[in-house]
């Protein structure tokens, strides 16, 4: 049975190629076109459609005023295509906390057809969307919080999590950093696979829902409780020292390092400091290639937990972790905080 698409966008030549993009792909039917958000949220309640194309800057109702009704109303997979889906801008971490479950920006000129790669590249992210459950997507109702304060006193992380996501995970990775308790004790590190700019723009925004200190770390950084620290996946960090001072410490990147050569001596290395009070989650598009790195954390006795992967558009990597190593489910965020605190069992 194939999929319905329902195309919403302003622009009648981007709506053009994108509706013939679909009509022109096996398992793919045009379940309508709209031109504005109002418009389109009234089709997608009589259409029905299983995906949804959405460009942001609209008339009438723009893309996220729509995608917050859509996910509240008639949760439906989401692509975003917008020139301003820019891999760190502010827009494109609003719409992944709105539900929409990828973003790709669109080509530089529509004028014409665009090109091949760009085509296939769409089409691959609308069928991995078109493969999220639907009862699983949401609107994260998420509130600014104030500015979290040093508490009185440093106070080293005696618990960890350590998150690994990629772009694709960033709406998970916001909704742990949200649900993390201000627990003097308890520090967490997210490890995205993303530019050193998308890791800095990203830290900024999840500050604004998070209850702990978020900061991106760098050499010398020590590791505190309460704080919450952002790390690109491709910088040589690691954690050294013991239980009365540990710090980040860049090493230097040996020649042609793969990035799951770094993220795997990372691992290895908060689990050598913190054994069985660690815990690891791994999260969507996070890097392939580290199960050896965390087969560490499960020897040292720590947790190894992936988010829910009917929930991933790239599963592939925690299924893999799920099978090899026996890693756990975790259904909601507030629950990994409160198991990473929970006392670990003796071996």
């Amino acid at each position: 049975m194939s999929i319905g698409v329902l195309v919403i966008d302003d622009s009648p030549l981007a709506q053009r190629w994108l509706a013939d993009l679909v009509l022109a792909e096996p398992g793919f039917a045009l379940a309508g076109t709209a031109s504005n958000g109002l418009a389109g949220l009234e089709l997608a309640q009589g259409a029905r459609p299983g995906l949804v194309t959405l460009d942001l800057r609209m008339p009438v109702m723009d893309g996220l005023t729509m995608l917050k009704h859509l996910m509240t109303t008639r949760p439906t997979p989401t692509v975003v295509v917008s020139s301003f889906a820019t891999d760190e801008s502010t827009e494109a971490f609003e719409c992944l906390r709105y539900g929409a479950v990828d973003l790709m920006a669109k080509p530089t000129s529509v004028g014409g057809a665009p090109e091949a790669d760009h085509q296939q590249e769409l089409l691959d992210r609308l069928r991995q969307a078109a493969s999220v459950a639907t009862s699983r997507l949401r609107y994260q109702r998420l509130h600014r919080r104030p500015l979290a304060l040093p508490l009185v006193g440093r106070r080293i992380a005696r618990r960890l999590i350590v998150a690994l996501a990629g772009r694709t995970g960033l709406a998970q990775a916001l909704s742990l950093l949200a649900a993390t308790p201000c627990n003097p004790e308890l520090a967490v590190v997210v490890l995205l696979d993303a530019s050193r700019r998308v890791v800095d723009s990203f830290a900024q925004y999840a500050a604004r829902y998070s209850s702990v200190n978020v900061t991106t770390a760098g050499h010398g950084t020590s590791l505190e409780g309460a704080t919450a620290y952002l790390i690109a996946a491709g910088e040589p960090l690691a954690v050294i020292g013991d239980t009365k001072c540990l710090r980040f410490a860049v090493f230097e990147r040996p020649a042609e390092t793969r990035t799951e050569a770094l993220v795997s001596g990372f691992v290895r290395s908060v689990a050598e400091s913190f054994g069985r009070h660690l815990t690891v989650v791994v999260l969507s598009g996070a890097t392939p290639g580290v199960e050896d790195g965390l087969e560490s954390v499960r020897l040292r006795g720590g947790a190894l937990t992936t988010q829910d992967l009917e929930t991933a558009l790239e599963p592939k990597l925690l299924a893999a972790v799920t099978l090899r190593l026996g890693a756990r489910q975790i259904a909601t965020w507030d629950e990994l905080a409160g198991f990473a605190l929970k006392s670990p069992k003796r071996s």
